[in-house]
């Protein structure tokens, strides 16, 4: 299938030290899936779009609704970076 190929191409990049992190599920107070949720790192927006014209789940129409939203990384590759 196109979805699963996709995915093991997306576990070589996270592997390889991709920007992008393992995506998980959102659950609701009963355990039951609700959404789910992707965090990356990109330099602007313009960078985020582009990431997403090509995203399987987006071009698959997996995700109907995206919600982006900006947070404040503490740590990353071991270290703090932020407040």
């Amino acid at each position: 299938m196109y979805i699963e190929r996709s995915i093991d191409a997306l576990l070589l990049e996270w592997k390889n030290g991709s920007s992008l992190k393992p995506p998980g599920g959102l659950l609701d107070d009963e355990g039951k899936l609700k959404g789910s949720v992707l965090i990356m790192e990109s330099q602007n927006r313009e960078e985020l779009d582009q990431y997403l014209a090509r995203e399987i789940y987006v071009t698959e129409h997996v995700w109907e609704k995206i919600t982006v939203e900006r947070m404040n990384v503490v740590y990353a590759h071991g270290e703090r970076v932020g407040k």
